[in-house]
């Protein structure tokens, strides 16, 4: 079993339309539920198990919070805007990210970009460009990289499968053997296809 730590620091200036979004991307079907399936696989070398492609998990969370939808998981309209609120954020990150690391962006201006763009909350902002400023830089790309990489690989499983399609086998494929280079993922899952 695991835990999980929320930010439950200033609720009170939280926007938290995008909690069922982001419980999907960190706990189940994402984050927590694939790690720790990646770290208790025995079968996976120990360099394996503990090996982790940013782009691939950070990609497969992304690709987690998007099923909530087909999962029933936003099943009002706030719950469904949360969802587009987080996947905007995820956009906007991008553009403070490369901002900030490759156009020279202050902090100022990529606070003032998240206001213009977000409904974020003057900590949260606070809290994303300095995460993208110091701590995580380009990390941002790998959100996107690798959940749409992940919707190519099932668009291309549905459309090569047809009436074959399992969208557990083909979640099997992509979580099943760990965290990967996109590449390698494309490979894995091609042969998943090609097989009888």
């Amino acid at each position: 079993m695991g835990h999980y730590y929320y930010n439950g620091s200033k609720l009170n200036e939280r926007n938290l339309l995008f909690a069922p979004a982001l419980i999907a991307h960190e706990l189940i079907p994402g984050h927590h539920f694939q790690i720790a399936r990646q770290e208790e696989d025995e079968a996976l070398p120990l360099f394996r198990r503990e090996n982790f492609d940013t782009a691939f998990i950070e990609g497969w969370g992304e690709y987690a919070a998007a099923l909530g939808k087909e999962m029933g998981i936003y099943d009002d309209p706030y719950d469904r805007y949360g969802r587009l609120m987080m996947d905007m954020l995820l956009s906007v990150r991008l553009v403070v990210d490369t901002g900030m690391n490759t156009l020279g962006w202050s902090r100022e201006r990529a606070a003032d970009f998240m206001r213009e763009n977000t409904l974020l909350s003057e900590p949260e902002i606070g809290a994303e460009t300095l995460r993208y400023a110091v701590d995580m830089p380009a990390q941002a790309l790998a959100y996107k990289i690798g959940s749409l990489k992940m919707l190519e690989l099932r668009q291309t499983a549905q459309q090569r499968l047809g009436s074959r399609f399992d969208v557990k086998q083909f979640h099997e494929w992509i979580i099943g053997s760990g965290s990967m280079p996109l590449p390698i993922l494309e490979q894995h899952v091609g042969a998943g296809i090609a097989r009888p």
